[in-house]
């Protein structure tokens, strides 16, 4: 799809609500972000509801910011799982911006979810985790790397059994491994991320390996249990000095009445270790692991979140250029 994109010479017009784009009409707009916007749309013929995310004209120029903004169907294509976010079409032409074509979720992510919540059950964190884990599986069996792994990009869909289902979302920080690609590949000096939650080596722009993967899966986890992110400083700065510099204490020090089993503490500290050899080597095992500690585990079941409506696929519309202290970091945007 990329290689026959080519910017349009007539001038682009952003869609409007009630407008009508590859037969879905535009219902509501339901966020807006720093390079894309996102509407609750219902096909013409089917009546089926999606959500359409459409990149900002004046991006449309950017090929770096088009090809992370296509690349988003590309992993999904690749890696089709019920925990990954359905991205059924990537369009452009016809005046408008390029836009993707997704499932339209109701729920709220995990970050909404914590800041109701502030801490989980052990229970409800290693049901959420082994979800996220099923679905970086199929990522990583496919030598894709999400790498921007963080509360925000964890969705969660409210169950039937009162336990959530959960979806992985965007997909606009990926790496695809031993791909000779210059736009997939990493240039000296830069990183992509959210402090909070990547891997040292993603900092020292070192070679990038499912196992940044790994390290998010053992910060978030960390953060579910204890109530709060494993480093947090007053600027970017403080918070990178932290997470480059300091070990996470085990999670049961700090929350002692949640109850943590021991091999869950163990597993959250080896996902979080600094060097890539020192943690442990799949989301394979992370997952296993935790399926082992339900053992030692007492069973909560996780109270369904709120309805809380539409608006909250607003996250949606960030995109692969958004950066603020609560969104993902994107310094430098290369790859």
């Amino acid at each position: 799809m990329f290689e026959r994109y080519e910017p349009e010479m007539q001038p682009i017009v952003m869609p409007q609500v009630g407008d009508t784009i590859s037969n879905f009409q535009l219902l509501d707009k339901l966020g807006e972000g720093a390079v894309a916007e996102v509407y609750r749309a219902e096909h013409l013929t089917s009546h089926r509801q999606v959500a359409v995310k459409v990149l900002h004209s004046e991006f449309c120029a950017r090929m770096d910011i088009v090809r992370r903004f296509f690349q988003e169907r590309q992993v999904v294509r690749r890696a089709l799982h019920p925990n990954i976010l359905d991205i059924t079409e990537v369009v452009h032409g016809s005046g408008h911006p390029p836009f993707l074509i997704m499932e339209l979720l109701q729920g709220e992510d995990l970050g909404r979810c914590l800041d109701r919540r502030v801490q989980l059950s052990v229970d409800e964190a290693v049901t959420i985790m082994e979800q996220v884990c099923s679905g970086l599986e199929a990522m990583h069996d496919r030598n894709i790397v999400h790498r921007d792994l963080k509360p925000a990009n964890i969705f969660l869909v409210g169950g039937d059994d009162g336990y959530p289902v959960v979806k992985l979302l965007d997909f606009g920080l990926v790496k695809f491994l031993y791909e000779d690609d210059p736009f997939m590949r990493s240039r000296p000096g830069a990183f992509l991320g959210t402090p909070e939650y990547m891997a040292p080596e993603q900092v020292q722009s070192g070679e990038l390996s499912d196992l940044v993967d790994v390290y998010g899966v053992g910060a978030i986890l960390w953060e579910m249990l204890v109530g709060r992110p494993p480093f947090y400083g007053e600027t970017f700065q403080e918070t990178l000095a932290q997470a480059m510099g300091t070990d996470p204490p085990p999670p049961s020090s700090l929350a002692p009445e949640a109850g943590i089993p021991k091999l869950l503490d163990n597993l959250v500290l080896r996902c979080m270790a600094k060097k890539p050899q020192h943690r442990i080597q799949s989301i394979s095992q992370v997952r296993a692991l935790l399926a082992a500690s339900r053992d030692e585990t007492p069973t909560v079941k996780l109270t369904p979140p709120p309805r809380m409506g539409l608006r909250v696929w607003h996250y949606l519309a960030g995109g692969v250029a958004a950066a603020s202290a609560l969104g993902a970091v994107v310094w430098k945007l290369v790859l």
